[in-house]
């Protein structure tokens, strides 16, 4: 039961590790992303009207 609680735990500050390391990578994903949409919605501002 102890070893099962242990293991529980581990894996819970891995996968907060992992979160944590993932949040300015998807955050910077996100902002190059918006940049991109916002040039597409310049170019194709014609298409739009």
């Amino acid at each position: 039961m102890m070893l099962t609680g242990k293991l529980i735990k581990l894996t819970g500050i891995y996968v907060k590790n992992e979160i944590a390391a993932a949040i300015p990578f998807v955050s910077q994903l996100k902002k190059q992303v918006e940049e991109w949409c916002l040039t597409c919605d310049q170019q194709s501002g014609a298409f739009m009207e």
